[in-house]
C-alpha cells in the first residue's frame, strides 16, 4: 500500500499519545494499519496489512491481529472529516 494511498477511516486508541489509524481494504475481507504518535509519525509510519477475523465463541467480533496483540474493531473510533 503506497503512503498516498492510505486514507484512515478509524482510530483505535491505544494511549494518551499513540494509537492505530486503520482504513478497510477494497475487498472488505481485510484492513491497511499504522501506528501514530504524533503528526511526523504519520509521514514515516510503516502501512501493514491484516486479515479481518472473527471470533464467534460470544459474540460476533470483529478483530486483527498484530503479532501476538488483538485489536477488536468494536473499539475503533470513525474519522470524520468536517470542513470549516
Amino acid at each position: 500500500m503506497d503512503k498516498k494511498q492510505f486514507k484512515p477511516e478509524a482510530y483505535i486508541t491505544k494511549s494518551n499519545c499513540s494509537g492505530l489509524e486503520i482504513m478497510i481494504a477494497p475487498s472488505g475481507d481485510g484492513l491497511y494499519y499504522r501506528f501514530v504518535t504524533d503528526t511526523k509519525s504519520i509521514e514515516t509510519a510503516e502501512i501493514f496489512e491484516a486479515e479481518i477475523e472473527y471470533d464467534h465463541s460470544e459474540e460476533c467480533i470483529a478483530f486483527f491481529m498484530h503479532g501476538e496483540v488483538r485489536y477488536e474493531l468494536s473499539n475503533c473510533l470513525k474519522i470524520v472529516e468536517t470542513i470549516c
